[in-house]
């Protein structure tokens, strides 16, 4: 292989990093637009926490049949609420689900970071090396000059 195709393989590897990280840029912007999501459930929770408190003030009011009879209307209301919380612990459940795969995501994201930097070393490092052989090459190729032009089978330069 030559320099130019080897240049070639690398830029291509690059361009491929490229396309990764502006998959994984679009996946964190989506990851930020499930933060609002969360934090919107997290205000949900703080309500279920409200209506958990409403259900034990009920449940003590069972000693008072009187007030049991006259608050008989509410237990539909009360009804609904808990199938609204049992709905809730459902959206709890898909949370836990989005966090774990938040957390692949974010586990993905280091990964390729890392890979991406270690393939930027890499190029260093083979620039580095292309530049030292050039550099050998340009000395070698100076001293064969400097042969010929003094065996005068080279005309020497001006």
């Amino acid at each position: 292989m030559n320099d130019n195709s080897i240049l070639n393989l690398i830029l291509e590897e690059l361009k491929s990093l490229k396309n990764d990280v502006g998959t994984l840029k679009s996946d964190v912007e989506e990851l930020k637009s499930l933060k609002s999501d969360v934090a919107e459930l997290k205000s949900l929770k703080s309500d279920m926490g409200t209506l958990k408190s409403d259900v034990e003030e009920l449940k003590s009011l069972k000693s008072d049949v009187a007030e049991l009879k006259s608050l008989k209307s509410d237990m539909g209301t009360l009804k609904s609420d808990v199938e609204e919380l049992k709905s809730l612990k459902s959206d709890v459940a898909e949370l836990k689900s989005l966090k774990s795969d938040m957390e692949v995501l974010k586990i993905k994201s280091e990964l390729t970071y890392q890979k991406l930097n270690d393939l930027t070393l890499d190029v260093k490092i083979a620039e580095r090396s292309i530049r030292k052989d050039i550099s050998r090459l340009k000395d070698a190729q100076e001293t064969i000059i400097e042969v010929l032009e003094q065996k005068n089978i080279l005309p020497k330069a001006n």
